[in-house]
């Protein structure tokens, strides 16, 4: 995250999101992304979508955005472009922030954890369910910590 971290805040700037919010949601999607096999098995899914013989609605990249998702943001961008641009960290870091946007179109952190949660459930379904799910109050706890742990380092 280090690396991108100045292209993270230009993105949340530019989408009207909060930095600290986009910055713990791209560190628990990478950390959940995980493994060298996961990364090699989405290159390799990413290629046979490229040449159209496969046809799934993955979640790619550092925020793990789903290609259908990317593509509504940027209609008229061709799904290989979307593609390329979901594997690279700082492309994937700018159509984050717009999902984030669409949930939470403020620039300050969202204090309220049942606000946090729905951000989350939108950020990761597309839509809120209205029941509680251990997912999301696990992952809404780690986005809480980190969130507040980059605010905290901001203001000192």
């Amino acid at each position: 995250m280090a690396r991108i971290e100045h292209e993270v805040e230009e993105a949340a700037a530019r989408a009207g999101t909060s930095s600290a919010l986009l910055k713990a949601v791209l560190v628990v999607e990478d950390r959940a992304r995980g493994s060298t096999t996961h990364r090699t098995l989405e290159r390799l899914a990413c290629s046979l979508i490229k040449m159209g013989w496969l046809h799934r609605d993955l979640s790619l990249g550092l925020g793990q955005v789903r290609l259908s998702t990317a593509n509504q943001l940027s209609p008229e961008r061709a799904t290989a472009s979307t593609i390329d641009c979901l594997r690279s960290d700082s492309g994937c870091a700018g159509v984050s922030a717009m999902v984030l946007a669409q949930a939470w179109p403020h620039r300050e952190f969202p204090e309220d954890r049942d606000m946090l949660r729905r951000v989350i459930e939108l950020y990761l379904f597309g839509r809120e369910s209205g029941r509680k799910s251990p997912i999301i109050e696990n992952y809404a706890d780690w986005v809480y910590s980190l969130g507040h742990w980059w605010m905290s380092g901001s203001k000192g």
